[in-house]
């Protein structure tokens, strides 16, 4: 099987039509990526922000899978006043990465907009350490 990893990623808009304008676009762009990766494995949040989860996938830049979200995620932050953050747990304790990236432009008022968004994404994917333990009904 290889190793694998679980994967989060949260995109962030500054409004609604900036969501539904990029759904409609990037759907048109790569329909083919979108059939595939994109429609019924992300969902649509409070605050303008789409997420995703992929869980036990092997996580490598060089696969195409991988290659194509990224981008995606660039295509967001290219063309809307957006943010994004993916955060990777792999199968080691210390094989954890997070990374995010967003639109820029030279307007201050921008700056505080992104800034907003990217804080926000956090409450989306972030990392969590848990502990989990099997129970029953008898306690002793």
């Amino acid at each position: 099987m290889g190793y694998r990893s679980d994967v989060g990623i949260a995109i962030g808009f500054a409004n609604d039509a900036d969501v539904d304008s990029f759904l409609v676009s990037y759907s048109l762009k790569e329909p083919e990526f979108w059939a595939s990766m994109v429609a019924g494995n992300w969902y649509r949040c409070d605050n303008n922000v789409l997420t995703t989860k992929y869980e036990s996938v092997k996580w490598n830049t060089s696969y195409p899978e991988v290659s194509a979200l990224y981008k995606m995620l660039n295509f967001a932050t290219d063309n809307y006043v957006s943010a994004w953050r993916l955060v990777r747990i792999g199968e080691e304790d210390d094989d954890n990465e997070a990374h995010s990236d967003t639109y820029l432009d030279d307007e201050s008022a921008t700056i505080g907009v992104i800034t907003s968004i990217l804080d926000r994404l956090y409450d989306y994917v972030d990392f969590h350490r848990m502990v989990d333990v099997a129970t029953s009904d008898e306690l002793i």
